[in-house]
């Protein structure tokens, strides 16, 4: 190496991202990562034995839903391919590359940028098709269903409702404060 060339790498300051984004990102990544294997694993997930449940988030709106019309939702998700969770291979390989990433020298944010928007469409994916199958659903019910289906929707809300109440904000944090967390 020339002096010249060693002189141009030092006085080129290094590219590097800061403790700080670094943390933001691996925790954005991780929450991406926590909703998105929640949500798949609600649709891919069962009891031994049992075909895979069916929750995906929906809440309230599935509950209401008579069992025979969850299990049309979860038979219509389980059977796209485009909806399965990645492997154990691939989220390792993920994995690795986000890791890679963060430490190349010099940073190129369209990896960690790509990752992270793979993960969002997988999990927008997945969204839309258990709103596209509760819709699919209540379209086919008849009035007198979906009034049944209205009248179980809003018992689950004021449900909800009356649980938030009783578990406010202030009520988690004074909880895990005199719990020491």
């Amino acid at each position: 190496m020339t002096s010249e060339n060693m002189q141009s790498n030092t006085t080129n300051p290094k590219k590097s991202i800061s403790r700080a984004t670094r943390i933001l990102l691996v925790v954005s990544l991780a929450l991406n990562l926590l909703v998105g294997g929640v949500i798949v694993g609600a649709v891919l997930s069962g009891k031994a034995g049992g075909p895979p449940r069916f929750d995906l988030n929906l809440g309230p709106y599935v509950r209401a839903l008579a069992p025979e019309q969850r299990r049309q939702i979860g038979e219509a998700l389980r059977g796209r391919d485009d909806l399965r969770p990645l492997g154990p291979r691939e989220r390792r390989i993920n994995k690795t590359a986000f890791i890679a990433a963060l430490n190349a020298d010099p940073f190129d944010a369209t990896v960690i940028e790509d990752q992270l928007s793979d993960q969002r469409n997988r999990t927008t994916r997945l969204v839309d098709a258990g709103q596209a199958a509760l819709v699919d659903i209540i379209r086919n019910m008849t009035a007198e269903e979906r009034s049944a289906f209205a009248d179980r929707l809003d018992r689950a809300f004021r449900d909800i409702q009356r649980d938030n109440r009783h578990h406010s904000p202030a009520d988690r944090s004074d909880s895990r404060s005199q719990s020491g967390g």
